[in-house]
């Protein structure tokens, strides 16, 4: 639900015989989903560089 709120649910154009999955949706609410983006790119940055 969450996932479709902030237009994170990847697009398809799909046929009977083939499937065809598209990047996500541009759909929803545009700052929380950069907002989502923004910190999970922090989270990746700080994993490479935090040592446990």
């Amino acid at each position: 639900m969450y996932v479709a709120y902030l237009g994170l649910t990847p697009g398809e154009h799909s046929s009977v015989k083939k499937i065809n999955r598209l990047e996500i949706t541009k759909v929803g609410n545009n700052h929380l989903r950069l907002l989502l983006l923004e910190a999970a790119g922090g989270i990746c940055k700080a994993k490479n560089t935090f040592e446990f």
